[in-house]
């Protein structure tokens, strides 16, 4: 937040638009979702291999 923060300020001083608000708000809700999702598919695998250590051993 704080890089989108500076390039606009730079781009209000040289008088440029570089962003438009949808595309930045749909661009980071997007890369906000992939994170949680790969969060969660992430302790899914976590859950799922400790539940298999502890239910399908083998006895000696």
């Amino acid at each position: 937040m704080l890089l989108i923060s500076l390039e606009a300020w730079i781009a209000k001083i040289k008088g440029v638009k570089i962003n438009r608000s949808a595309d930045m708000i749909s661009s980071l809700s997007s890369g906000v979702t992939n994170t949680v999702r790969d969060g969660i598919k992430f302790s899914f695998v976590i859950i799922s291999y400790s539940w298999l250590v502890e239910n399908i051993q083998s006895t000696n």
